[in-house]
């Protein structure tokens, strides 16, 4: 059987220039060159887009990042100011704790720390980090900053607890000394500048003094512990 050649088909391009007296030119190209074009130019556009898509979504995503690690820095500020102010907070309550033990002592009480024993004590070593809560080169990570800030407060809270404790102990037994202070006789009737002792003198007068003189504001209430005379 005879077999039919298949016939080639062309595509014509004629360029028609605008002046009247120019020729046009005409082109004739094959149409499997311009199914060719056409894909290629089809196949770059993608290519293009594509391109264009990847590079917006990795933009996005490195803005994130650096987003990220923007707000990363400053929690870790935040976290070490907070630490910190935990360093402090635990500093001012072992000046506490001694004032109040020197307030004991001259009390005549039992010093807190001696009396209980309470977080005011020196903590104890902590344990080893876990692996999992460094970052590299050894840093320790912003969770773990923040979980020793939160455990400082929370024995912040603990031991501002046991101060108040312990000054409301202290607030009762200044209160039971007053009144015994109080209820306790003075040597002398009133409170005031003793001006003239007992015993001999020149001024006002010259001669055997047989009292004691002592200078107060008019009005001022007398008190005596035992028989005697007030003028």
């Amino acid at each position: 059987m005879d077999k039919k050649t298949k016939k080639q088909r062309f595509y014509s391009f004629m360029i028609v220039p605008h002046d009247a007296r120019g020729r046009p030119v005409s082109f004739k190209i094959s149409a499997g060159w311009v199914y060719a074009a056409v894909s290629l130019a089809l196949f770059a556009f993608l290519l293009v887009g594509s391109s264009v898509l990847y590079s917006t979504i990795v933009s996005r995503k490195l803005i994130n990042y650096a987003d990220t690690l923007l707000k990363n820095k400053e929690q870790q500020k935040e976290i070490s100011s907070f630490s910190i102010k935990a360093s402090e907070v635990s500093r001012a309550i072992d000046e506490l704790v001694k004032k109040d033990n020197e307030l004991r002592g001259l009390l005549g009480l039992k010093g807190w720390r001696s009396k209980l024993k309470l977080s005011s004590d020196p903590p104890a070593p902590k344990e080893s980090r876990s692996p999992f809560g460094t970052g590299r080169a050894g840093k320790v990570s912003p969770e773990v900053k923040s979980n020793d800030a939160l455990h400082e407060f929370s024995l912040a809270d603990v031991r501002i607890a046991e101060r108040k404790k312990s000054l409301a102990e202290l607030k009762e037994w200044v209160g039971v000394v007053r009144s015994r202070f109080v209820s306790t006789p003075s040597t002398w009737p009133i409170y005031g500048r003793i001006v003239s002792f007992f015993g001999y003198r020149s001024y006002p007068w010259r001669g055997m003094h047989t009292g004691v003189d002592i200078q107060a504001y008019r009005g001022a209430p007398v008190r005596a512990t035992a028989a005697g005379v007030v003028t």
